[in-house]
């Protein structure tokens, strides 16, 4: 299951993220599918701990791409670096890695990694993340080759919102004044 899936608002998330990376050196996030789009999932904590990219999965199963990310995660943890055009082992079969574009990178797609870096320091790192694309994660409605973030388009991250209970204990948890 997904760190944030655990939290009890964004304030949390971002704790649990903390505690995650200084533990075992990173996390991975599940954002579920919307709007059309599938759902995707992506690793925080991988460029602070092993110098590597952050690595991002999209996937209609999310069980399933969190068990590929780990896959490739595990790998990093192990010494082992991708540049994009690599192909990797992962519980899948070999992916392939490759560069997410300027266009995806500019949308909120790997928002909770931005929310944390800005807790923690306040700087984004430069390096792009890697999309790992892996067969068996889509679906019909979803094909994968659609959703390689090394293109332009379709935008991925357009209409990202946190899960209902943290978007409720946001709302419920601190009035504005007005």
């Amino acid at each position: 299951m997904c760190i944030i899936c655990h939290a009890k608002s964004l304030d949390h998330a971002v704790e649990l993220i903390e505690e995650a990376v200084e533990t075992i050196g990173w996390t991975a996030v599940a954002v579920p599918p919307a709007n059309g789009r599938p759902a995707w999932c992506y690793t925080i904590g991988l460029e602070e701990s092993y110098g590597h990219a952050e690595l991002v999965v999209v996937t209609c199963d999310p069980n399933a791409g969190l068990e590929v990310l780990r896959s490739v995660a595990y790998l990093v943890e192990d010494g082992d670096a991708f540049l994009p055009g690599d192909h990797v082992p992962t519980t899948n079969g070999a992916a392939e890695i490759v560069e997410v574009h300027p266009a995806q990178r500019s949308t909120p797609l790997l928002a909770m990694r931005d929310r944390y870096r800005a807790a923690i320091d306040g700087a984004l790192p430069a390096r792009p993340p890697l999309q790992i694309v892996a067969a068996g994660l889509d679906c019909p409605a979803h094909p994968i080759e659609r959703w390689r973030l090394d293109r332009p388009l379709p935008q991925l991250a357009g209409t990202m919102r946190p899960p209902r209970h943290v978007r409720r204990a946001r709302s419920h948890g601190g009035r504005r004044a007005s």
